[in-house]
């Protein structure tokens, strides 16, 4: 039977760690400051529209910094995740070499900036957590740089990262701690699991806020340097005009998903649950590769005897939409390396899927999905007969 979505069609998206629609009162507040035209000044200025401009900058400074447990002056904005985590890693002096270390599970930007680096890769374990005691075999008293990144982009799995401050303090006492944090922002406690923290990451994009805004929480005796030519903005670390609307935009989401944080947990926890009962009760060959002990917003799921490619297409043309969580530039599905490094095979990682939750995921939605992937299956499965 061919399937294709219909116009007119309900759209499921649960693709969330990829990127996330925009909260209605995120979109409310962009929309009246591109209107009113009132952020439009360049807060760097002199002029009373750039003052303007600078005290919404720095309003939204200070919002992040109450909620990551730090001072507005270790708060500094950039573009997205991806440079917050370039500007994190290449921007620690001494970082490279057998002096930096990060997992073989981490986002690409922190993975491949530690590979041009020449940095050591920590081993980890089934789930995709840091392995202590690689860990503690690759680090020492020259040590550094460790990012070690705290709830993983495909599988929701969080590591611990106090023990993990343990470790290097005990093993490398002059090594500063990296966590990408992009994907826990709605799950943990910021402020006290980044208690131990030197450097972290984040993204506004990935709970309702926009892209094209990124957060580098920095403790001042990092040291950070720039990694940019250019002006002495965000206390000369990242040079450039700031979109004050996005950056505002962004503090905006963050104030909305924490606000709510409890009993948003606790429906995506049902969520959750409600997706792995109709997978496990209704589709034959599923192995979960997700630690039960992770966030509940990411489910990586192995569905054997099928490409997660050619499945990715069936459900997208029912409107169900979903990803590997690994894709090179063009959009082509490629073997995913954080599933390689937790030791499953190619051809099973070549079968997984990334089911992905948010703000918007609707109870309705979860059993349109269940339904497009039992009928997008079952072609794929008839076919290989």
């Amino acid at each position: 039977m061919s399937i294709k979505y219909e116009p007119g069609q309900s759209r499921v998206y649960l693709d969330h760690a990829a990127t996330t629609p925009l909260r209605p009162q995120v979109r409310e507040f962009l929309i009246a400051a591109l209107e009113s035209g009132e952020l439009h000044g360049n807060s760097s200025g002199a002029h009373s529209m750039a003052k303007v401009a600078k005290n919404k900058l720095e309003e939204a400074r200070e919002i992040w910094a109450h909620h990551l447990g730090c001072s507005p002056y270790e708060v500094v904005f950039t573009s997205g995740g991806t440079e917050s985590n370039n500007l994190a890693i290449a921007g620690t002096s001494g970082a490279r070499g057998p002096n930096l270390v990060c997992t073989a599970a981490e986002h690409h930007s922190v993975l491949n900036t530690c590979l041009r680096l020449d940095g050591a890769l920590c081993a980890v374990d089934k789930f995709g957590l840091a392995d202590f005691q690689d860990l503690s075999n690759l680090v020492n008293h020259s040590t550094r740089l460790v990012s070690v990144i705290l709830v993983n982009n495909e599988t929701g799995a969080v590591n611990k990262i106090d023990q993990l401050a343990d470790l290097l303090e005990g093993h490398a006492p002059n090594c500063l701690l990296h966590t990408d944090g992009v994907q826990a922002v709605g799950h943990l406690d910021l402020a006290s699991t980044l208690r131990p923290v030197d450097l972290a990451t984040f993204s506004p994009h990935k709970f309702g806020g926009p892209q094209g805004v990124g957060v580098v929480m920095a403790r001042k005796k990092t040291q950070l340097h720039s990694i940019m030519a250019g002006g002495a903005q965000e206390f000369e670390l990242r040079p450039g005009t700031q979109n004050v609307a996005l950056i505002s935009a962004g503090a905006l989401a963050l104030e909305l998903v924490l606000e709510d944080q409890a009993r948003e947990q606790a429906r995506l926890c049902n969520v959750r649950a409600h997706f792995l009962d109709l997978v496990s009760s209704k589709i034959d060959g599923v192995s979960l590769n997700s630690s039960p002990e992770g966030v509940a917003s990411i489910v990586n799921v192995t569905f054997s005897g099928v490409s997660n490619e050619e499945l990715l297409i069936l459900l997208d043309r029912q409107g169900v939409h979903v990803s590997t969580g690994a894709s090179c530039a063009s959009g082509a599905v490629e073997p995913s390396h954080v599933l390689g490094a937790m030791g499953i095979s190619q051809d099973a990682a070549a079968s997984s899927v990334r089911f992905s939750f948010g703000w918007s995921t609707k109870f309705e939605e979860i059993d349109l999905a269940s339904e497009a992937l039992i009928c997008a299956l079952d072609q794929l499965r008839s076919q290989a007969r």
